[in-house]
């Protein structure tokens, strides 16, 4: 009977294992295996209790093994001199999985002999030999390399990844939308394995590793055979970390491209034990993208939109793109190229009107660890960050034709008031707001204002023919060279009352048209068709003209573009008005008319405001924009009122009193102004006001410029006087003025406007006033208008630095520039 025990020291208790009989009297019996027991220890004998009577026993060897046990032979020389030596047997070549036994099996090699295999016969039993000690080193292993983006694994097989990513939105000005993601690790009882991805070229993101048996000091970690720098042992045997090496094209052209690299950590103190892991990307360019999607077609700006490339690992690693911009002439026709941060919208804009274009896009990758790939301006533009990769551009868009002016009435008719949209259908919301294309969006008309033949007691229609039918007849217009065919409309505003009053401080009904229509409006103006909607027949043609305000006493009218128009980034319009039917007026001496004169008041004004889509200001004098708050006006006057500090009867100013006051006529408030003009109240009169965002140089010395010490006023307004900036602070532009002759100025005044007003958005209401005195009055008609925002970028200054210390904090928020 035998005993197999265990202890854990060698003089220590020994425990019984398993307890069985060995049969055999003599040498030559063979192995005898014994199974159904198990056990762990360092230390182990064979205890032999009885042997029934025999003389001796001897036990030759014992075998230990655990479950499944595989023996595989690995040869290897001794140094036969009598001294210790340390030998590396590398067992895993042969060996894969759990070792459960080793045995040291010694042996002679036997000469060489003639005509036998080289290496002599196979090695026999022979010397014996002494062992000190014996380690056994396990090989590292690798889970998980994670630092640049991540992807998680259940398996070892890489399949279906997954990561913890959180999208975080956030809008400039409101409208425009950029995406940066925020990513989390997973634990590893969640998710085992780990690669990661989009690493910088240049290198230097720091990388963690995760595994099993990686040592405590000297393993050393190459990507793509290239050394990690700073590598370093954050945890014993089972985390390292180190920064990614720099990978040039050249490195990877020649050995491993950018996907998917090994990377290998081989151990300092057994260098022949390694793991090579395919677990680490560097940044690669996206996938290419679909064309863009166009839309709000202007005269000078289109806007586009596009999703993102590839899948959703894709979207993570772009940071930009670059939009492609060429006129007529496709691939061959000269381009250039717009670059944008992470959004996917953006208004491409200083195009040229009336012209051909085409677009493509691409994305950028770039480093995300710098934050300048997040700053971007309110259309999402920013310059390339430095070794920025490039996709591809997409297929180019169709061509698509820039609008001639963003709108245009070439005369006045009720037709004309109503709203028929953008001339191009295709829209979007886009960066700063705007929803559809430039076009035809009506006219809101306000007070006396009206359709010519449309008035209290006159209903009107388009194309009226009072020979046709009872009653007259209303048919289509027919189409000619320059206007397509368009359907007859009725106006009729019988019953409205009298406008007299300041905008926002008076409590009566103010009589207004709807561009669209809607229910409610004093003023009327329908589809001829509609015939119940038709209170009254009508009795004329509508048009030619707009009327700001008929030629009767105490007149105020004011007529708007339905749709806010954008002024920040310059405008041009053009427009014709007609004054007539001048009251006559006789002056008296000791009672008698000594002097008469037909001449009657008051005038009109282009006015840029935000304070209302119906705003209407006071009459006389007032020109109907005084009152109006936030508001910008170029009046043309053509009654002196002494009161009001005027320069002459026959002028041409421009008054503002910034977005913080109503507007006011009096020439305290005029920026510059003119009476170098032909009479204003007699004939027909062409005008052109143009707004540039930037100050010319030789403007100043043109010798139309003009800044009257009310323009000085908003060079030190507002947070000036705590060292902060005025209205003007940021920038400056001009206002060009000409009357008559349109190339030739009749005055340039400096201003900002996006600094004057507060803009929304950058756009504002624009439109016209006019009124009429007490006991002068005429006819003030508009006849033409034209409008095109010129979209071109303005100057910026930033405000100062105080104290070293970021941007400068108002002192005063209500007097502080509204920016």
């Amino acid at each position: 009977n035998v005993r197999l025990q265990k202890a854990a020291a060698a003089d220590g208790a020994w425990e019984n294992v398993h307890v069985w009989s060995l049969t055999g009297t003599n040498a030559t019996t063979g192995w005898q295996s014994f199974s159904g027991f198990s056990g762990y220890s360092r230390f182990w004998r064979l205890y032999v209790e009885d042997n029934f009577g025999g003389e001796t026993i001897s036990v030759r060897e014992l075998k230990l093994r655990g479950p499944d046990d595989t023996t595989l032979a690995y040869d290897f020389d001794l140094v036969n001199d009598g001294q210790w030596h340390t030998y590396d047997v590398p067992i895993h070549e042969k060996l894969q999985g759990s070792l459960s036994q080793i045995r040291l099996h010694p042996g002679i090699e036997a000469p060489a002999v003639t005509g036998v295999t080289a290496g002599g016969p196979p090695p026999t039993l022979g010397n014996a030999f002494v062992i000190d000690w014996v380690r056994i080193v396990i090989a590292p292993t690798v889970r998980r390399v994670t630092g640049c983006i991540d992807k998680f694994y259940q398996n070892e097989n890489l399949g279906s990844p997954t990561a913890t990513l959180q999208p975080v939105p956030a809008l400039t000005n409101g409208y425009l939308q950029s995406i940066s993601t925020v990513y989390s690790d997973i634990p590893p009882a969640e998710a085992m394995y780990g690669t990661t991805y989009n690493c910088l070229r240049r290198g230097g993101e720091m990388i963690t590793i995760v595994g099993t048996y990686l040592g405590t000091e000297g393993s050393t970690v190459t990507i793509g055979g290239v050394p990690c720098l700073a590598t370093q042992h954050a945890a014993p045997e089972t985390v390292m970390m180190c920064a990614v090496p720099p990978r040039s094209a050249a490195t990877a052209s020649a050995a491993g491209g950018w996907r998917d690299l090994d990377v290998e950590v081989r151990l300092g103190d057994y260098p022949q034990l390694f793991t090579v892991s395919p677990y680490l990307s560097y940044q690669t360019p996206a996938p290419v993208m679909h064309r863009p999607t166009l839309s709000n077609v202007g005269a000078r700006s289109i806007d586009l939109s596009w999703y993102p490339p590839g899948d959703i690992w894709d979207h993570v690693t772009v940071t930009g793109y670059v939009v492609e911009v060429r006129s007529v002439g496709g691939r061959t026709a000269e381009a250039r190229r717009v670059s944008l941060g992470n959004v996917t919208t953006t208004s491409i804009i200083g195009l040229i009107p009336d012209t051909l274009y085409s677009f493509a896009v691409a994305p950028l990758v770039e480093n995300q660890t710098d934050v300048e790939w997040k700053h971007f301006d309110l259309y999402g533009r920013r310059p390339m960050t430095p070794n920025a990769i490039l996709t591809g551009m997409s297929q180019e868009t169709n061509l698509t034709a820039t609008l001639q002016y963003d709108f245009d009435f070439k005369h006045f008719d009720a037709n004309k008031t109503v709203n028929h949209s953008a001339v191009d259908p295709r829209w979007s919301l886009g960066p700063t707001g705007v929803i559809g294309g430039e076009g035809h969006y009506g006219l809101t008309i306000v007070g006396d204002g009206n359709v010519q033949n449309c008035n209290e007691s006159v209903a009107c229609c388009d194309g009226y023919n009072a020979s046709v039918g009872d009653g007259g007849s209303c048919p289509a217009s027919a189409a000619t060279s320059s206007e397509p065919a368009y359907s007859s409309f009725t106006c009729s505003a019988v019953g409205t009352v009298d406008p007299h009053y300041v905008d926002a401080e008076s409590g009566r009904s103010v009589p207004y048209s709807s561009a669209d229509m809607l229910p409610g409006a004093a003023k009327m103006i329908f589809p001829y068709e509609s015939v119940d909607r038709r209170p009254v027949p009508p009795t004329a043609r509508c048009g030619p003209a707009l009327r700001l305000a008929p030629s009767a006493a105490r007149m105020a009218g004011s007529v708007w573009y339905a749709r806010q128009m954008n002024a920040r980034e310059g405008f041009e319009t053009t427009f014709t008005f007609r004054i007539a039917e001048g009251s006559l007026r006789c002056n008296q001496m000791d009672d008698a008319y000594t002097h008469c004169r037909a001449r009657g008041g008051d005038g009109l004004a282009l006015v840029l405001q935000n304070q209302s889509p119906r705003a209407l200001g006071a009459g006389g004098a007032g020109l109907g924009y005084t009152g109006i708050t936030n508001s910008l006006a170029v009046e043309f006057d053509t009654y002196y009122n002494a009161e009001l500090l005027e320069p002459y009867e026959n002028h041409v100013s421009v008054h503002t009193r910034g977005w913080r006051h109503p507007n006011s006529a009096n020439q305290s408030f005029a920026l510059a102004s003119s009476v170098n003009v032909r009479d204003l109240g007699r004939d027909e009169h062409a005008v052109r006001v143009v707004y540039k965002p930037f100050l010319e140089p030789e403007a100043i010395m043109s010798g139309r410029f003009e800044a009257s010490a009310h323009a000085a006023h908003f060079m030190e307004n507002a947070d000036f006087a705590n060292g902060g900036q005025a209205d003007y602070g940021t920038g400056m532009g001009q206002l060009e003025v000409y009357v008559d002759d349109l190339v030739t100025p009749l005055l340039i005044t400096p201003l900002n406007l996006d600094g004057l007003l507060d803009l929304h958005h950058g756009r504002a209401w624009i439109g016209f006033s006019g009124s009429t005195g007490h006991a002068t009055w005429q006819t003030t008609d508009l006849l033409s208008w034209r409008f095109t925002s010129l979209r071109v970028d303005p100057p910026y200054t930033p405000p100062p630095v105080v104290n070293g210390v970021g941007g400068y904090s108002c002192a005063d928020g209500g007097a502080c520039v509204h920016h």
